[in-house]
Parts: structure tokens; sequence; C-alpha cells
């Protein structure tokens, strides 16, 4: 293709008209536009010089002749034929490429200037002209390509017929490609569309068929745009105080790809609202926001101040765009002022306490439910009738032989009875001092699943002893505690716990899930009272139980 172009510019170059010079005829030299065929393909030259003769009742003559050869053609038969400004090729070779002559005379002047028509040979295989004509397609919206400089073969004979190819496959008319004379539309156009699109025109002329091809390699844009959509205003009313300021916005959405192009006007009934800031009434400049699937629009119009002549009309926000235009409307009306105040002042009064409500019941949420569960514990279901035996069921580490588990027994077998069962009046069931020697392992299950609750007593390392008499307890109580559902766990740890990785995964769950519960306390008196903070948590997550020794009769006083 190289040496094809560069031979053509050589032939240019070394153009000469020895003959014809002799007419005294000025000379235009080579025209600037290529004309290209494939060989056995028609080709119809125009003669450069036509626009001097278009719109004048000028008597005139035509000829044309072949540069190289210094051949001249008549409109009689044969293969190459002049017929005024054209010159047809019927077919056209390889032997035919050269420079092609239009002379153009006048009585009063004569004018010439050549034509370069190159012809190239046919590959096999290969559909494509090597002169490819270059057209745009937009992504994500509907194309068309038009079959270049092939409506010359149309307007000769009504009797033709097209048919596209791309990358020399042939293109069948669906939902994607339909085709319209020499058009061929493309719906949903991506950048898969890329190719070779060769558009083939069978013709009759004079009784005989011709078929011309042309090749696009059309350029897939990455640009598309949609029609503009009006957000804002949406047909509404506005209420505004008489006097007051006002300023609001035409927001415009404008989907697509790429640079967006629209404008943005506020029109009052129907006169453009001005866009000088010393008017009473005027629009602002307009600004653009890329957001996702395009851009929105905004041009502000502003009241310095709203006058009782401006009720009651529209405002209309116009768009126009090269996919078209869109408008809407507001409406202002009037409203007191004074009651907006009023409503808002309201709103805000409502809005305080709320926060403060719900900051109160997280702080003391513990305290007001027990002092709620002993108010109105007739409001409460009793338990007696759940099919359960104890309120809770105690696990706490019993480590032989160790000083480990001193704290965790004294505080199972003193603590907790001291409290939850003589106080408070709940029923526990601790392993140790209420289950017989030698327990069975399904009596350990049984009695758990028998227990409201499942409470089990830790230290940072209870988990780290494998002989530990705990291990069993906790497994089968995580496994009716997370499994089966059957009963809520509490954690309480008596000191503070800084690594977890010994812990099995269960006790690592519940402590991320539902936290624990840290004991702190010692032997006072205040620590043993079940209005102490701790037990207050613990009475929090234990069942509902009316005793009242263990009721708070004072919350705000115990708050």
């Amino acid at each position: 293709m190289g040496l094809l172009l560069l031979f053509a510019l050589l032939a240019s170059c070394s153009y000469v008209h020895p003959f014809i010079s002799e007419e005294n005829c000025t000379d235009y030299y080579v025209d600037f536009e290529r004309y290209y065929s494939l060989k056995e393909e028609p080709v119809m030259l125009k003669c450069s010089l036509q626009h001097l003769i278009n719109g004048h009742n000028t008597t005139h003559t035509i000829s044309w002749y072949k540069n190289e050869t210094r051949q001249e053609f008549s409109g009689q038969g044969g293969r190459i034929r002049a017929q005024g400004v054209r010159l047809w090729f019927l077919p056209s070779v390889l032997a035919d490429t050269g420079h092609y002559v239009c002379i153009l005379r006048t009585p009063e002047w004569c004018k010439k200037q050549a034509t370069f028509l190159i012809v190239n040979e046919t590959k096999k295989g290969d559909c494509n002209n090597i002169a490819k004509s270059g057209q745009k397609l937009s992504a994500l919206a509907n194309g068309v390509l038009s079959c270049p400089e092939t409506n010359i073969f149309m307007n000769e004979e009504t009797d033709y017929e097209f048919l596209w190819y791309k990358d020399c496959v042939h293109l069948v008319e669906g939902d994607k490609y339909t085709y319209d004379s020499n058009k061929l539309f493309i719906q949903n156009v991506s950048l898969a569309d890329k190719g070779n699109y060769t558009c083939r025109i069978t013709f009759s002329l004079n009784g005989t068929t011709y078929t011309a091809s042309r090749t696009i390699d059309p350029d897939i844009i990455e640009e598309w745009h949609l029609r503009p959509k009006v957000t804002y205003p949406i047909n509404n009313t506005v209420g505004v105080a008489v006097g007051s300021t006002f300023t609001t916005n035409c927001t415009v959405f404008l989907g697509g790809k790429g640079k967006h192009t629209a404008d943005v006007l506020w029109i009052d009934d129907q006169s453009l609202i001005p866009d000088d800031s010393s008017a009473r009434v005027f629009q602002g400049r307009q600004n653009e926001t890329q957001v996702k699937g395009g851009a929105l629009i905004q041009t502000p119009l502003t009241f310095s101040e709203v006058k009782e002549e401006d009720l009651n009309r529209n405002f209309t926000c116009y768009v126009v765009s090269a996919k078209g235009s869109a408008a809407a409307s507001f409406v202002l009306h009037s409203h007191d002022l004074s009651l907006i105040v009023r409503i808002g002042c309201t709103l805000t009064a409502l809005t305080f306490v709320l926060v403060i409500i719900v900051v109160t019941y997280k702080i003391f949420k513990v305290d007001i439910v027990l002092w709620f569960r002993g108010s109105f514990h007739h409001l409460y279901k009793q338990t007696d009738s759940d099919g359960k035996v104890y309120d809770a069921y105690i696990i706490y580490p019993k480590l032989y032989n160790s000083t480990t588990s001193t704290s965790a027994e004294t505080f199972t077998l003193q603590a907790l009875p001291h409290v939850l069962e003589r106080q408070c009046g709940y029923k526990l069931f601790i392993f140790g001092r209420d289950g017989l020697p030698g327990e069975a392992v399904v009596d350990v299950t049984e009695n758990i699943k028998k227990s409201r609750r499942l409470i089990i007593v830790y230290t940072s390392t209870t988990f780290g002893d494998t002989d530990s008499n705990v291990y069993f307890e906790q497994q089968s109580g995580m496994h009716s505690a997370l499994i089966e559902g059957t009963v809520q766990a509490i954690l309480i740890e008596l000191e503070d716990v800084k690594n977890y990785s010994d812990f099995p995964e269960s006790i690592r769950y519940l402590k991320q899930k539902q936290g624990a519960i840290r004991w702190k306390g010692g032997s006072s008196n205040i620590s043993f009272s079940p209005f102490a903070r701790f037990w207050k948590q613990v009475r929090y997550h234990m069942p509902v139980k009316h005793s009242p020794s263990c009721t708070e009769k004072n919350i705000l006083l115990n708050l």
C-alpha cells in the first residue's frame, strides 16, 4: 500500500500536458481528491471543474483524456465512457491507473484539471477495499454507516441491491443490524463493533450487471449523550414569606459520557429572567458537577425580595441540548413565617427531649428495667410453668491440687448463693454442691436443660488447663446455649483477662456477642448487696423473679 501511494505521488508530480498547453487552457494541475477502485469493479470520475458552470446558463463543452496515453474518450460504447462531467469505467482494470484530464471550454475561456485514479488488485479471500472511508459511531447508542460514493449507481438505475459485511462476514438483518438503501443501522454500538465494514452494491446498466464495493473503518467514540432531564423543580409549589429573600436551583441531569453541552435558563411566564445580579429577580451562573452516569447542571434563581406579584406565577426552568429539550416549573405561595418558626422550635424541642430520653435509657437501662420488673411484676409471665427446675446452672473451675480456683469457688459457693438465692429468691444448681458424687454425663446435660440460665464463672487461667472439671460442663453448656438455643448464657469474669487465645471458641463468641460481667467486689457488705452495680447487671440477665428484699423501691435514690 505504501509503495502504491508513493507511486501515486510521483506520478502526480510528473504530470504534464504537452499538447493541451497549446490550446492556452488554464491548468489547475492535479485535484487533491483521489479515486480508488478494485479490479473488475465499476468506478465513475467527476470533473473537478464542475462548480465553474453550476448555476450558469453558459455554452460549454467537456472532454476527457488520459494524460499518460493521451487517449481521448467519447460517450459511445466502450469500456471507458465520457458522459459530460462524468467518466465511467465499466468495469475498471489495473491498467486504468493514471491521470484523467477534464477540459472545460466556453466561448470565453478554457480550463483543465487532472484527477488521479488508482485501481487495486483484488486479494483472494479479502473483501475489503484498500481505500477505506472513515466514519464515526458513538458507543452505547444506535449508529448508522453510509456506503460512500454509491449514490451515482443508485441514481442511474432503480434496480440495485446492497449487502453488508463485517470483516468479510455477511451481516444478516435482525435485532443487531438492519438495512435501509445504502445505510446500515447498528443497535447499541460497543467497542466490539470495531472492524472493517464492506458494502456491496449490485446494479444493472445497459443490460449488464456490475458490483461495486466500498469499505468503512469506523471510529468507535466512547462519547454519548442522552436527552436532558430536569430533576428540580418538579412542577411543585413552594411556600415563601412576602418580603423575604428566596433562592432555588434548577437541577438538570445530563446522562452520557464525554463533554456535556446544554443551556439552562429560567423563564417567568414567557419572559427570560435576566442574569443581572442587580435585578430583584435574576438567574445566576450555570454550574456543572460530574456524577455517576453523567453530569448535573445547576442554575440558581434568586429573589432579593419576594413580592406579592411573584405569588401564583409559573417560574419555568428550560434546558436545551443537542439531544433535545426539557422543562419544569414551580409556583410560589405565601405562608405565615411565624408559624414555621413555631413548628421549627417545637420539632427542635421534641428532638432534644428524644435525645435526652435515649441517652438516659442507654446509661441507666439496667436500673430502669429492674425497677420496672419490681413495680410491674404482675405484667410478666410467671416462669414456674415453663417446665424448668432451676433459674441458673453454675459452671466454675475446680482444679484439683491448685490454688488458682480458690477465688472462683469462694465466689460461686458463697457470693452467688448469698445474693441470688437468699436475697433474690433464685434457685441455683451449682455443680459440686447440688450434684451427686460421680454424677453421669447425661445428668449434667439434663440439669443444664432444666435451667433457665447458664452462668459461666472463669478467670484468666480457667481454660488453660485441660484437667479442669469444668471442661465438660463448658462443652455441654455451650452446646445448649449456641446449638440448641435452649438456655441463655451469662459470662462472669473474676479478674481482668487480657488474652483470650486459650479460651474455647464458644466462649470467645459469647464474649464478642454479648460481653461479660466483671466482678470487682470483696467481702464487704456493699459487695453483697443486690443493689450493687455488679449484682444489678447479673439480675438484669436473670429471669424475672419478684422478691421484696431484692426490689428497687426507690429507684431514683439508687441511681
